[in-house]
């Protein structure tokens, strides 16, 4: 026998080592995959999460977000609510009262608000603070026209948001909370753009400075347990779209405008 095999118990082994390495390839600098897309997923509950703290950062009074059908169309938006509390008066809110007391004694003061709340209603209006901060994030016109009116302060300007029109601003209550017998007041604003809102929680530009452009898609609706209170949970995909990389795409086919002549070095 061989010394470079031996025999154990009925097996023959071979004892002598491969000493040639295998021939791999391996490259150890890889080269950007530069996308056009890439989706995230998200159930609108903690979308809505994301939302109500963004805006209680913006606004003292924000109480809270929903994700909420348009009605009438099979499109979706977030409605934002605000409080009738008093936050004090050095701070950004986005509702007030109409009748706001100047009664010094804060314990008088919050007393009346509340006797008057129980005979009267809320009486609240929208702040400038609260216009100028959410306009950017309502609606376009093409998607939601009803909710615009015309710009009656400059001739020839575009349409503005109708701030009076109570399926923008709206008064509710969140019988859950509140003080007493009397439920949580709140003011509602409808009409907040799903897109636009994704966009200023996640960025509008990539490592690069690139634009990214952001398209919410529904997948489902999530399955509700028996006995569960509150507005409906949903499965959202996020698509992120490179803009840059979609306009270098549509230069190679020749869809967009390219100078000089097509030589690849």
């Amino acid at each position: 026998m061989s010394d470079e095999t031996k025999v154990t118990e009925g097996v023959v082994e071979n004892t002598t080592e491969n000493t040639t390495a295998e021939y791999r390839i391996e490259v150890s600098s890889h080269e950007p995959f530069n996308y056009l897309t890439k989706t995230s997923y998200i159930d609108s509950g903690t979308l809505c999460k994301k939302v109500s703290d963004l805006f209680k950062a913006a606004y003292a009074d924000c109480y809270g977000s929903t994700f909420d059908v348009v009605p009438g169309q099979n499109a979706f938006m977030i409605s934002l609510y605000f409080d009738h509390d008093n936050h004090g008066d050095n701070v950004i809110a986005v509702s007030r009262d109409v009748n706001t007391s100047n009664e010094r004694n804060s314990t008088l003061k919050r007393t009346r608000s509340f006797a008057r709340r129980l005979a009267e209603g809320d009486r609240f209006h929208i702040t400038q603070d609260g216009i100028d901060g959410l306009t950017p994030f309502m609606m376009e016109a093409k998607d939601a026209r009803f909710i615009y009116k015309k710009n009656n302060k400059q001739f020839g300007a575009p349409d503005v948001i109708n701030w009076d029109d109570n399926r923008v601003v709206s008064e509710t209550a969140d019988s859950a909370y509140g003080y007493g017998n009397a439920p949580q007041q709140l003011t509602k604003i409808s009409y907040i753009d799903l897109g636009k809102i994704v966009e200023l929680i996640y960025g509008a530009k990539d490592e690069n400075g690139g634009k990214l452009v952001y398209l919410p898609r529904i997948l489902r609706k999530m399955p509700s347990f028996a006995g569960s209170i509150g507005s409906d949970n949903y499965m959202l995909a996020i698509d992120c779209i490179s803009d840059t990389n979609i306009a270098d795409l549509a230069n190679k086919m020749g869809i967009g405008y390219q100078a000089g002549i097509n030589i690849i070095r």
